[in-house]
């Protein structure tokens, strides 16, 4: 009896242990199957990503590149079109008007035109004055020589003079000769005066002269430069 209940026992282990193995291959089997799903699955959903991943690389390098270009040749445009307005308002402001250089170079050289106007006509003072002094100094020349011709004759002049010791002799006047040396001393001066006085006018002709070129070279010198103010 103890015997056939373990035999019956061993059967039903038999039995059981036989079913598991099949309930364990049958899940093996799904088991497989699921991961054969799954594997298509994800190849599938890796395939769908791919293409659209390439899909939208394609859309992405093509469309914003196009919008890029198109954006950077309007901004060109633009800085284009700025960068000529602005020079052209620059060459605008910086024009400058010259007018009251002109204006002050005129009335400089006005001046000085009547500074040569003045030294002009103080030269032709001059000119008279000197005119007249020859005069003078000629008459002067004249006299000198007519007062030596007199101190000579005073000089040749004897006279019979008395001495005590040696009685009556013949001497120079020596009143005569004083009296034609003191006259060519006079003449003397005279003519020395008005040649002084011929000297002092040349020399004033000479400085007028100098002041008028003088004036004029700064008038010239203003003229170009009031033409280089106008060219401008």
């Amino acid at each position: 009896m103890n015997k056939t209940k373990l035999f019956v026992a061993l059967l039903a282990i038999s039995l059981m242990l036989s079913g598991c193995g099949n309930k364990t291959n049958s899940s093996d089997s799904k088991l497989s199957s699921s991961e054969t799903e799954t594997t298509v699955i994800n190849t599938t959903a890796l395939v769908t990503t791919a293409t659209t991943i390439s899909s939208t690389s394609s859309i992405i390098s093509t469309v914003p590149t196009t919008t890029t270009a198109t954006s950077i040749t309007t901004s060109s445009s633009a800085t284009s079109t700025t960068t000529t307005t602005e020079t052209s308002a620059t060459t605008t402001t910086t024009a400058y008007d010259y007018s009251s250089e002109i204006s002050a170079l005129e009335q400089e050289n006005s001046r000085l035109q009547s500074e040569i106007n003045t030294y002009q006509n103080e030269i032709n003072t001059e000119q008279s004055n000197i005119s007249i002094y020859e005069i003078y100094k000629s008459s002067a020349e004249s006299d000198v020589e007519s007062a030596k011709q007199q101190l000579e004759e005073a000089q040749n002049t004897m006279v019979r003079v008395y001495d005590s010791v040696r009685g009556w002799t013949l001497q120079p006047d020596s009143k005569a000769i004083a009296k034609a040396q003191s006259n060519l001393d006079a003449c003397q001066q005279t003519l020395d005066l008005y040649t002084q006085l011929i000297s002092n006018s040349q020399s004033s002709i000479d400085y007028y002269n100098t002041c008028i070129s003088n004036n004029q070279s700064t008038i010239d010198s203003n003229n170009n430069l009031i033409n280089d103010y106008r060219s401008r």
